[in-house]
């Protein structure tokens, strides 16, 4: 083990290897922690920004560690633009406008039930009145009384708005929610359930002359009047 007062004494820092020069500098340079070194093949340098002398094959690996070398905003990929010493990075990021958390995910803003869809459908239309809760401090029941307005603003419009502007699982955007159709005076489940039968009919209308139509109507019969009986 080499101890401080024989570590150069060990390696002669300053004689040369055999070696190409190149080498021998990444050598030299790898294991000399002298402040004062007079090695002619990389002379030592002092960082423009710390003033501490290193070796020149150092300095690149030095000013990514550097506290007083000047470097980008950890959020540049997020827009911001500041160029600040690195040891002002922890006093700048709590102020950075582009330090704000976004969750990714889509709440996912759908009913619970197929009875609360249309009972919302009736308050948004003013069918009925809803009760109105309290203002609460808790994210998840803001967040949900959120989703809840969105839905409502959402059945505001006609059906076929509605069809056009979203998926079943999420309302999607409502940014142009105030020009679309009004909606009619009436409850659109009954227009999705008769939009559901024509469908079924147009798919069976090539097989209407056929006979396994009447086959397959006969069957159904008989499975509904077993279920009953």
């Amino acid at each position: 083990m080499l101890t401080k007062n024989n570590y150069h004494s060990e390696v002669n820092l300053d004689d040369p290897s055999p070696k190409s020069n190149e080498e021998t500098r990444h050598f030299h340079c790898s294991i000399c922690v002298r402040s004062q070194c007079n090695y002619e093949l990389c002379k030592l340098q002092k960082c423009n920004f710390c003033f501490v002398k290193l070796h020149p094959c150092k300095l690149e690996d030095h000013l990514s560690i550097c506290l007083r070398a000047p470097t980008r905003c950890p959020n540049l990929i997020y827009g911001c633009k500041a160029k600040l010493r690195r040891e002002h990075i922890s006093e700048h990021l709590p102020h950075c406008p582009c330090s704000l958390v976004v969750c990714s995910c889509v709440w996912c803003r759908n009913y619970i039930s197929e009875k609360a869809k249309q009972s919302l459908k009736l308050v948004a239309k003013g069918f009925i009145t809803s009760q109105q809760l309290p203002s609460s401090e808790a994210l998840d029941v803001k967040m949900a009384l959120k989703d809840q307005a969105l839905l409502k603003k959402f059945f505001q419009c006609s059906r076929v708005c509605r069809s056009r502007n979203c998926n079943g699982i999420n309302a999607g955007s409502l940014k142009n929610t105030d020009f679309l159709d009004k909606f009619s005076e009436s409850d659109s489940s009954e227009e999705e359930m008769k939009e559901t039968a024509r469908k079924l009919e147009k798919r069976k209308e090539p097989f209407r002359d056929a006979i396994c139509v009447d086959v397959i109507q006969a069957a159904n019969t008989y499975m509904s009047l077993a279920t009953v009986y």
